[in-house]
């Protein structure tokens, strides 16, 4: 039971690729989790990306977030 989650997350769905999806709460960001291998750690990175995000105030500047790479958190700009 995580209270951070809790309040910013509004869905998680499954796509018919295997692969699952986060919608937040008061955002248009998609999250891309990719499968289900090491979805603790994939959820570390996203609370991480969030806090620095939102401390800089950047988060509205995407439209997607990937963390279905190892290391990695792959953003896309919103146009």
């Amino acid at each position: 039971d995580d209270r951070f989650f809790a309040s910013k997350i509004k869905l998680l769905k499954k796509r018919q690729d295997g692969y699952y999806e986060l919608e937040l709460r008061n955002s248009n960001l998609i999250i891309e989790l990719g499968n289900n291998s090491n979805i603790n750690q994939k959820l570390k990175k996203f609370k991480a990306f969030f806090a620095k995000a939102t401390h800089d105030q950047i988060l509205d500047d995407f439209s997607r977030v990937n963390l279905a790479f190892e290391n990695q958190v792959v953003c896309t700009k919103r146009i």
